[in-house]
């Protein structure tokens, strides 16, 4: 995203180069096929959030690139149980009060979050500010009926990817009022999410693109630019660059050494203030039919199993005709306790969690198993904390002699429309110092991306 917008915005003045890490382009965007079918599912980040109305730039991107998108939608949660479509199942569940205060809630969370605040960036938190010790639990306590408060927990567990207490409550009511009316839409892409890097990629005209080229140290020069010493199989080699992106998972973060000690200082101040990991592991399992449209419907479900997870109706997106695939997207403790389980216990733990006969029909329907792990692949707690400094842009190095910035999702709301923003950030920097006094006097080479 970052070298697409720097070659919209900079043209032909600067040359970029992406070194990627594996053997692949794409990170948590990781669209695969099962084996015993022709059969395409999400094993990494399954869709992109939209809005309803006004500007929405990752749309924008996604239509620019020529993508074909699937809108989506679920409703139905599984309680102790029990099947809810609806609101009059809630009631006819939980009871009148049950509904009363799940509807009293999600009015007192779109009078807390409007929809512009919801499509804005996370405020800074501030240690004087008293919203911002409060995490998802305290928001949930302010639900007074227990299966209410069960209830709004589940539909939002999956998206945290973490347990309420370890998350904010202004992150934890952004996930809540996602599905009110007006907030936002859910789709997903045509041949699946991996296909945004791979049209991104054929996109990029003006830059390099290298895999397999992991950079494993960053040295700052004194007069500015940096030596990038990358790792390519058994050789290491060193590069050289005016302006450095880092555009990795924030755990991938701690395996780039730093030389000289204001450069590695910034380094490891950035990291501690963003490591607040959340965890995802996806459990996706091939059966010879869809047994289970008959009771869930929608492009997924919610199960009170598992800690609370959702679970994709693979099939109704991707349109197979002769088979059906359910993915589990296991979220917080659970999947971090269970990532060292083994595939066919996973199996046996999801097909378990459906409600009623269809765990029975489940295990004589299934064909093949596939597992992901995704622990600490996310922020729990996504933006930026008191310790993570200025309210600028979120820049490695300040000396002012140099140009290290970094993009991703757990700077700003855990998604791809996060990333984007990002990206649009750094891309925006590196062009206006282009037209600024930053510019290299003439004859120089031109800055480096």
């Amino acid at each position: 995203m970052t070298a697409r917008l720097l070659e919209q915005k900079c043209g032909g003045t600067c040359s970029a180069t992406v070194l990627e890490a594996s053997h692949r382009i794409g990170g948590k965007l990781h669209t695969r096929k099962f084996s015993k079918a022709d059969a395409v599912y999400e094993s990494g980040v399954a869709e992109c959030y939209g809005y309803v109305s006004g500007d929405d730039p990752l749309r924008s991107l996604v239509a620019d690139l020529g993508l074909e998108t699937i809108p989506t939608a679920g409703s139905t949660v599984v309680m102790h149980g029990h099947i809810i479509r609806d609101d009059e199942d809630l009631a006819r569940v939980g009871g009148p009060a049950t509904r009363a205060a799940v509807e009293s809630f999600r009015a007192i969370s779109a009078q807390a979050l409007s929809i512009d605040e919801w499509r804005g960036r996370l405020p800074a938190e501030s240690p004087g500010d008293p919203a911002a010790a409060m995490t998802g639990i305290d928001l949930l306590e302010l639900v007074d009926d227990d299966f209410a408060r069960r209830y709004l927990a589940l539909l939002a567990h999956s998206d945290l990817a973490a347990e309420p207490h370890q998350t904010s409550a202004r992150y934890a009511l952004r996930k809540m009022v996602m599905g009110l009316p007006g907030y936002g839409s859910v789709y997903g892409l045509r041949g699946g999410m991996e296909e945004l890097p791979r049209r991104l990629a054929q996109h990029l005209t003006r830059t390099g693109l290298e895999l397999n080229a992991r950079v494993v140290r960053l040295e700052r020069h004194a007069d500015g630019g940096y030596s990038l010493t990358v790792r390519r199989g058994c050789d290491l080699a060193v590069e050289q660059a005016d302006v450095v992106v880092l555009a990795v998972p924030h755990g991938a973060l701690y395996a780039i050494e730093c030389a000289g000690d204001e450069l590695r200082h910034n380094f490891a101040a950035h990291i501690a203030a963003y490591d607040r990991p959340g965890h995802y592991l996806r459990v996706s399992l091939l059966f010879d039919r869809a047994f289970w449209r008959t009771e869930l419907t929608g492009a997924w479900f919610m199960l009170d199993a598992l800690g609370g997870c959702c679970v994709y109706d693979e099939s109704a997106r991707h349109q197979h005709e002769s088979c059906g695939v359910l993915g589990w997207l296991i979220a917080g403790a659970d999947a971090l306790m269970l990532c060292n389980a083994d595939d066919e216990t996973l199996a046996d733990l999801a097909v378990g969690s459906l409600p009623g006969d269809l765990a029975e029909t489940a295990r004589r329907s299934l064909c093949e198993c596939r597992v992901h792990r995704w622990a600490g692949a996310v922020s729990a707690r996504p933006g930026r904390s008191p310790r993570a400094g200025s309210e600028g842009l979120p820049l490695l190095d300040r000396s002012g002699r140099g140009g290290l910035c970094v993009v991703g999702d757990y700077l700003f709301d855990a998604t791809l429309n996060g990333v984007l923003r990002s990206a649009t950030d750094v891309a925006d920097v590196i062009a206006t110092s282009l037209t600024s006094d930053a510019l290299p006097p003439p004859g120089a080479s031109l800055p480096d991306a």
